[in-house]
């Protein structure tokens, strides 16, 4: 037995690279702009979500001290109005960041619409409908579907260059681009994480387009 205890303790000490402590105490100095973001950490980063509970670590500005050596711990900033942000944190060592927090997308559609023809509303809200079909489909019903959807944001760009930098063009770019985690990929590639995480990435970008537009959703 006691072999044993020495074997797990000679295990710990090589895996932390000569250190039987699991974490050091790190400080950390967090701003943002604008101020008054609340920013969270998760140790883990996954496919774009937190594995586990996201605990709350301060609103900007703030000085705070975590223990998370050993992990991949991650910074969430986020605040009303604004897209989130996610930066890793070191591994050791004290450290600052600042946020330069982007306005929502949603937000910025909703001041371009007044500037978009009709038609190219009508188009844009038909390729949502359908990535929303993609999303509803089987698997591999949904590749078919997402291509047809990648077609027409293809042509849509072809027909109204002046607006290819527009807001609503990124949003849609990535509805294009989250939706391919979702729609018929190869069995030897397809990962249930991926999935769950295109599925809610797809959505998020979708209902942005849809709010900035003025289309009836759960945003």
């Amino acid at each position: 037995m006691k072999n044993l205890y020495r074997l797990i303790i000679l295990s710990v000490v090589f895996l932390t690279g000569g250190c039987a402590t699991f974490a050091e105490q790190q400080e950390g100095k967090v701003t943002s702009t604008p101020s008054g973001a609340d920013v969270y950490y998760s140790l883990v980063y996954k496919h774009g979500d937190p594995v586990g509970e996201k605990k709350k670590w301060g609103t900007t500005p703030f000085d705070g001290t975590l223990k998370v050596a050993l992990f991949h711990a991650y910074m969430i900033a986020e605040k009303n109005g604004y897209e989130s942000e996610i930066v890793a944190i070191p591994k050791s060592g004290n450290f600052s960041h600042h946020f330069n927090l982007e306005r929502d997308y949603g937000l910025k559609i909703r001041d371009e619409r007044s500037i978009f023809p009709n038609d190219f509303v009508k188009s844009v809200i038909g390729i949502i409908g359908t990535y929303e079909q993609a999303l509803n489909s089987s698997r591999m019903l949904s590749a078919s579907v997402a291509a047809r959807g990648r077609s027409e944001l293809q042509n849509l760009m072809l027909d109204f260059p002046k607006y290819t930098d527009s807001a609503l063009i990124y949003s849609l770019k990535n509805v294009s681009r989250k939706a391919k985690y979702v729609t018929g990929l190869p069995s030897a590639y397809y990962n249930s994480d991926e999935e769950r995480s295109g599925v809610r990435e797809t959505t998020k970008w979708i209902n942005k387009v849809k709010f900035g537009l003025g289309v009836s959703t759960d945003f």
